[in-house]
């Protein structure tokens, strides 16, 4: 078995750390990619199925940054995937498709919002108390837009809307 001289630790310490900042930088440029793709689409239905790609790449940053202790960058992604969501649901919404009768999109949003809310349940138990109050704030906006999401989806619940409750004569 060879024996490693120190040149050679050097350079396998030197090539482990290039190879941390490589997978760092390729998790940034993943989420540019699907921002830039997100930002880009057109279609409210085609952007609505963007978002999960985008919003998995951005939590999952957002897990490495809040188990770094950086609970300031934690918030800012948190923070902009909220306003992502909101820009999706607006133009889901400006659309004028009925999210009763066709849900593709409105449906992908919000099952994906709630997934993302556990995620950011989870970034509010591990942030300092300085943090919490900004994730908080961002946790209650989703829940806000989650409920508009069910409202769209089932929009006679009962107890809801009588009046779209009563069958038409």
């Amino acid at each position: 078995m060879a024996v490693l001289g120190p040149t050679s630790r050097w350079l396998i310490l030197a090539a482990g750390l290039c190879g941390l900042l490589c997978a760092a930088a390729r998790a940034e440029d993943r989420i540019a990619v699907l921002l830039s793709q997100f930002t880009q689409e057109t279609d409210p239905v085609r952007k609505a199925k963007a978002l999960p790609k985008l919003g998995d790449a951005q939590f999952e940053l957002m897990r490495k940054e809040t188990a770094a202790g950086n609970y300031a960058q934690a918030l800012h992604i948190a923070q902009e995937y909220r306003d992502e969501v909101r820009t999706a649901t607006t133009a889901l919404k400006s659309s004028g498709v009925d999210a009763e009768r066709h849900p593709n999109g409105f449906k992908q949003v919000q099952i994906h919002l709630r997934k993302s809310l556990r995620e950011i349940d989870q970034a509010i138990l591990a942030a300092a108390e300085e943090q919490r109050e900004g994730l908080e704030a961002v946790h209650k906006d989703l829940v806000s837009l989650e409920k508009e999401l069910i409202d769209m989806l089932f929009p006679r619940q009962p107890g809801k809307n009588p009046e779209k409750d009563k069958p038409k004569e």
